[in-house]
């Protein structure tokens, strides 16, 4: 894989429109941790030449720059009004509740958040980003907001309490303002931080009903298979993509479609580093390992899609920054960190950002709603038990 890598890094060419991400990763590391402090980044103000092309976008440096000010302006500098600059106004916005429509009700849910975390700072740790080809771009922000809950929020009254909380949000913007936008966050996490008991949060979560995302309770079949065959090969690569693209799509499809568990040691570093939802930290191979294998004993037919994937190339490092928006669907027929099986029909989207290099995954962010997921097999199980008792 080394050398495809570095076949795929001698490719680039001088046309930043014809050679899309290539020039994106020959510009090395645009992560805001590589670059100026924010009073620096503040006080020169906006570029008066882009270092990217982007037409309709005005005198922003790059993208981050796009992602770094327009944050800072909506939730540290409290401008909230700035989102009818800042978004379309037919925006669309998904989250495990299904999805937000028009920025009006971006503003209404921002402020609800504002107002439960008044001191909110939102701190940028990384945003790796890609164009369309067609003026707009893709970008993949992870970020940390800090904040101190001395207003209500949809827990309960306020607790005083300082929460660290990270998430990932992507976006897809377009002639200066943001046309969609998939975001999730470390909500488990942030309940623990307030003092709530997490089983009774997702009781009373449960006790309010269903997410806004329409379920008829009838599902297909699922794809993975084909029919009496088992899954597909993900075949060579023949140009669709890049060589890093290709080795993290057919990663994710040999592990998790095919079940290669050995491409685990393959394709990860043994020393892997793994940050993902309700503040699970894992070092190591061998955690890493365990903690998968869990998803697929509780869902024994789960099978993931590759949606969306962009990265970045770091010269001086040598390293690739990666972000993968992907699905997952399943039935919660096994047993494990769920508890028994339930039957409920699961769909978890999830956002991944990798380390990568020499050839390997070296660390990982990966953010899904995992409280989502609980509170849909608690409801699951109520109605099973609700089921049993008619049936009495």
């Amino acid at each position: 894989m080394e050398k495809k890598v570095q076949a795929d890094k001698n490719k680039r060419q001088p046309s930043y429109l014809e050679s899309g991400l290539e020039v994106a990763e020959s510009r090395g590391h645009l992560s805001v941790v590589m670059r100026e402090d924010i009073t620096k980044m503040w006080a020169e103000g906006k570029a008066h030449v882009q270092e990217v092309p982007m037409p309709g976008f005005g005198e922003w440096r790059d993208p981050v720059d796009f992602i770094v000010r327009h944050t800072y302006d909506i939730w540290d500098d409290k401008g909230m009004g700035k989102i009818y600059q800042h978004y379309k106004h037919n925006a669309l916005v998904h989250t495990s509740d299904g999805v937000t429509y028009g920025r009006d009700q971006v503003i209404a849910n921002s402020i609800t958040k504002l107002a439960g975390y008044p001191d909110i700072k939102d701190y940028i740790d990384d945003v790796i980003w890609a164009p369309d080809g067609n003026g707009g771009f893709h970008t993949s922000m992870r970020w940390t907001w800090i904040a101190h809950n001395t207003g209500h929020t949809i827990y309960g009254p306020p607790t005083g309490k300082k929460v660290v909380v990270w998430g990932v949000a992507n976006c897809y913007v377009k002639d200066n303002r943001v046309v969609e936008e998939w975001v999730t966050y470390n909500e488990i996490s942030l309940i623990r931080q307030l003092g709530f008991n997490v089983e009774e949060a997702i009781e009373q979560s449960a006790n309010k009903g269903k997410s806004a995302r329409y379920e008829t309770g009838t599902y297909g079949e699922n794809v993975r298979l084909n029919g009496e065959f088992p899954p597909k090969e993900f075949g060579e690569n023949n140009g669709r993509y890049s060589d890093i693209e290709y080795f993290v799509r057919k990663s994710y499809h040999d592990i998790y479609n095919r079940r290669m568990f050995n491409l685990f040691k393959e394709n990860y570093a043994n020393d892997y580093l793994y940050h993902g939802p309700s503040d699970r930290e894992l070092v190591g191979i061998g955690d890493f390992t365990q903690d998968q294998l869990n998803l697929f004993q509780a869902f024994p037919d789960l099978s993931i899609e590759v949606n969306d994937f962009y990265y970045m190339y770091d010269k001086t490092r040598d390293e690739y920054r990666t972000a993968t928006r992907w699905t997952i669907v399943g039935t919660h027929d096994g047993i494990g960190i769920y508890g028994p099986g339930t039957g409920q029909h699961v769909y978890i989207t999830g956002i991944s950002h990798h380390l990568i290099r020499d050839g390997k995954m070296v660390e990982e962010w990966t953010i899904y709603d995992e409280m989502a997921l609980r509170r849909n097999i608690l409801m699951k199980r109520r109605e099973n038990e609700a089921a049993r008792e008619r049936e009495l």
